[in-house]
């Protein structure tokens, strides 16, 4: 869905990947845009499961507003650093199996719009990444 000229997915609330911002009574960060286009693409691959379940819908959000032609290059390196996060194998200790089914049925419904709008830059590696774990 496209709604104001940004990409929309219907089903991806971050409070359908976590209740709340908080852990243990104490508020954690909202990274904005630059925080994420400064570390995820590196940085992403070494967040235990629980961080990187806690910045999960900040970077689903990040990459439906920055996946459309006009992106530059910084948010295309965040943006595909978002989508390996999201690849198989598995890590040790896991990340993608500790999802419950609804998390991971937002994170299909967000794979799926990048994958089939025809006005995203990420068509292909959004379907490869949904085939290689996320459909059966």
């Amino acid at each position: 869905m496209w709604q104001d000229g940004r990409m929309k997915c219907p089903n991806c609330l971050s409070t359908r990947i976590i209740k709340n911002g908080r852990r243990r009574g104490k508020q954690l960060d909202e990274p904005n845009d630059d925080y994420l286009q400064q570390f995820v693409y590196f940085a992403l691959p070494y967040l235990d499961a629980l961080s990187w379940r806690y910045y999960l819908p900040f970077l689903i959000d990040y990459a439906l507003r920055h996946a459309t032609a006009e992106a530059t290059p910084q948010s295309c390196l965040t943006v595909e650093g978002i989508l390996s996060s999201l690849r198989p194998p598995d890590r040790e200790p896991p990340r993608l199996s500790v999802l419950t089914a609804e998390q991971k049925s937002v994170i299909v419904d967000f794979l799926e719009v990048l994958a089939f709008d025809e006005r995203s830059n990420y068509q292909d590696y959004a379907m490869q990444v949904l085939e290689e774990y996320w459909i059966s």
